[in-house]
């Protein structure tokens, strides 16, 4: 559009300006995948004419719709979001479509889309305690690992009655760390229950099964005697069986004699676990 004045003499034209610029901090950084961010663009008009926006074009990953007009010396604020759908980084240059007749009229972005961080939690280590003694203790390893992305942060671990292992710290991604579980039995019964590791994990088992038998400080080995086999006139085999250890590592004999007082005896074995005996 054009105006022109004239006194006769002189003719003065002016000639329609729409002269568009782009501003605005359009970096936005780090985003996690499957959120968003949002900046402003600012598209200003320092033309003496009024500019029309038609449309904004976005490369994949960035999005903000706006059109209408801005008069001259004027502007106008458009948001503009960052949605990344996978951990890599995205650019480009927007463009701004308009009647402008100068000025610049694209921007660049970008941005990175980041992992959602998980912390996947998972505990191992055999805490099947089994005969301890009352008034001591006895320990295994608890082993709480991270197959997750980023940091676990354990802030404390809860023990059912009979057992403790206190720990806190952090365990990196793919990494792990042993807590030492101890039982320590105050009566003569079956102890049992769950463990339960507090911290920020995003999923996995924060949980795991314990069990122990506190037993009597007197408690003894267990035997049961069965009959004699391939007995002759001058020998026999002798067999019985070892029922329960006490927890204590054992030796073994037989007593034998033609009357109850016997009078002989086998040789003494060492013998840790339950079973069968047969000594000639």
């Amino acid at each position: 559009m054009t105006g022109a004045v004239s006194d006769g003499l002189f003719t003065i034209q002016a000639i329609a300006t729409r002269i568009i610029s782009l501003s605005g901090d359009l970096n936005f950084g780090n985003v996690q995948v499957g959120t968003t961010s949002t900046k402003t663009l600012t598209i200003s008009n320092s033309g003496n004419s009024t500019l029309t926006v038609t449309s904004i074009s976005y490369p994949t990953g960035f999005s903000g719709s706006w059109s209408g007009t801005i008069s001259a010396g004027g502007s106008n604020n458009v948001p503009v979001t960052f949605s990344p759908t996978q951990d890599l980084p995205y650019s480009g240059t927007l463009i701004v479509n308009s009647n402008a007749t100068s000025g610049t009229n694209t921007k660049s972005l970008s941005g990175t889309g980041t992992q959602i961080p998980t912390r996947i939690i998972s505990l191992s280590g055999d805490l099947n305690f089994g005969n301890v003694q009352v008034g001591t203790t006895s320990t295994k390893t608890l082993t709480i690992s991270n197959s997750g992305n980023s940091t676990l942060t354990v802030t404390s671990i809860s023990y059912p009655t009979g057992f403790s292992g206190s720990w806190s710290g952090t365990i990196s991604a793919g990494g792990s760390n042993n807590v030492p579980v101890t039982f320590s039995p105050t009566q003569d019964l079956p102890y049992s229950g769950t463990l339960i590791v507090n911290s920020n994990a995003t999923s996995g088992t924060n949980t795991k099964s314990l069990s122990g038998t506190g037993v009597p400080s007197t408690y003894s080995p267990q035997v049961t005697n069965n009959n004699a086999s391939s007995v002759t006139t001058t020998s026999a085999q002798l067999n019985g069986t070892l029922v329960d250890t006490g927890g204590l590592a054992c030796q073994v004999w037989f007593e034998y004699g033609k009357t109850t007082s016997y009078g002989s005896s086998t040789t003494k074995q060492a013998k840790s676990t339950t079973g069968s005996l047969a000594l000639p």
